[in-house]
């Protein structure tokens, strides 16, 4: 998309443009072209075509773009086509990178305090039953509720163990009092288990009822507790079925009753941190880029299962989201290159207007940046010139994008946006 979105700002592309698109291309269709020595060498080409633009004066801001773009799109397949290949032989990757997952601090404290809340209050109710199985009961409440609490939808999966707590507990007993009724021996035991997790592991393809399925897979051993002689007590296992189910109860009611989240609480905590990661990344601060990208498509995600209203609403709400991912990554990127480009003999007053005009988050100041940079190019050598590139190329993203997208990010308190 960046790649075609650049090339749709040059009305009539040269040569070295329209050689760098149908290398990107080759990189990313089916056939010769995705092997890994074609994409070396399309690499190389590409990086002599974003070096001659940066070489030529004529050479505008949009074909710079382009190019380094494309050059990008080439790259990224070349990772992608080294991460299949190391996962089939296991040889060591280009690079290694941590793929972290976002959360919401609103959100996760109250998961949290449902979970305090939910062990609070069962352990309460079994300590005045006093039963002798309450140590049991509670850790299914701690084990359930602590995986309510890193769901992405707690409230589904309480359903999921309110249904999978019950159709364990049958499947438990049917083993126990139907099917092995008294009887000893692990293969009888391994025959009779065999159709309940059948039915968990095809309950469990299907995404609305994958915590069933899930639930019934787990508990149903845990309900049976095999044991070498097998106890047919039928009283403990009705004890125990009995209080997971009411663990079940409690947990369902306390993710629906306390501290309830809906789903435009769920958007406006994720714009708010979306707003605060932006505001880092235009000052310099933050993670890398690649995490931030990371963080970003979990983001994204999550947004669209939080997303709702007519249809032109949801477009216009996930618009929005992207642009702040994208607006967020390229100021990272655009940091990220500056900081070794200030420290070049020449280009540290050119960096440093860079960086106050991606903090100060306007659109003209960064184009006047990136021109800058690009003019400055030819004077330096060519790992300077690839890295100015690279800076240029970020600073007209991050431009184009707050343009594009300013009155939204006049209302997020942006700066000159």
């Amino acid at each position: 998309r960046a790649l075609t979105a650049a090339m749709s700002r040059i009305p009539e592309p040269g040569q070295r443009v329209r050689e760098a698109q149908a290398l990107a291309l080759r990189a990313v269709s089916e056939g010769d072209g995705s092997r890994p020595e074609v994409l070396a060498r399309d690499g190389e080409r590409l990086r002599d075509l974003v070096d001659a633009g940066m070489c030529d004066a004529g050479a505008t801001l949009d074909e710079i773009v382009a190019l380094q773009r494309a050059l990008d799109v080439v790259n990224a397949a070349t990772f992608a086509e080294d991460g299949v290949r190391a996962l089939s032989d296991g040889h060591e990757p280009l690079r290694h990178i941590a793929l972290p997952t976002h959360r919401d601090f609103q959100v996760a404290l109250r998961a949290a305090l449902r979970v305090m809340i939910a062990f609070g209050l069962a352990a309460g109710l079994f300590i005045l039953l006093g039963l002798p199985q309450s140590s049991f009961a509670l850790v299914q409440v701690a084990a359930t509720c602590s995986l309510s609490s890193v769901t992405p939808d707690p409230r589904k999966f309480a359903q999921g163990v309110l249904i999978g707590m019950p159709l364990a507990a049958l499947c438990a007993g049917f083993i126990l009092f139907v099917v092995l009724n008294g009887n000893q021996g692990f293969p009888l035991l391994a025959i009779a288990m065999a159709p309940p997790v059948f039915f968990g592991c095809l309950v469990s393809l299907h995404p609305p009822s994958f915590t069933i399925g899930f639930i019934t897979l787990v508990f149903t051993p845990v309900l049976l507790a095999p044991e070498n002689p097998q106890s047919y007590d039928p009283q403990t296992f009705l004890v125990n079925a009995l209080l997971v189910v009411f663990a079940a109860v409690i947990l369902f009611l306390t993710i629906r009753l306390v501290l309830p989240i809906s789903a435009s609480q769920h958007r406006a905590f994720a714009l708010e941190e979306a707003r605060e990661d932006l505001a880092e990344a235009l000052a310099g601060e933050g993670g890398d880029a690649t995490t931030r990208t990371s963080l970003n498509a979990d983001r994204l995600f999550q947004f669209s299962a939080w997303n709702s209203g007519s249809g032109a609403v949801r477009r216009a709400s996930l618009h929005h989201a992207f642009a702040v991912a994208q607006l967020e990554a390229a100021a990272a990127r655009a940091h990220a290159q500056l900081r070794p480009l200030s420290e070049v003999r020449g280009l540290a007053p050119l960096t440093g207007r860079a960086r106050e005009a991606l903090a100060a988050a306007g659109s003209d100041d960064l184009d006047r940046a990136a021109r800058a940079l690009i003019g400055e190019a030819r004077v330096q050598d060519r790992t300077v010139r690839m890295q100015l590139a690279r800076a240029a190329t970020d600073l007209a993203t991050a431009s184009r994008v707050i343009r594009r997208h300013g009155r939204f990010f006049r209302r997020l308190s942006l700066p000159n946006s």
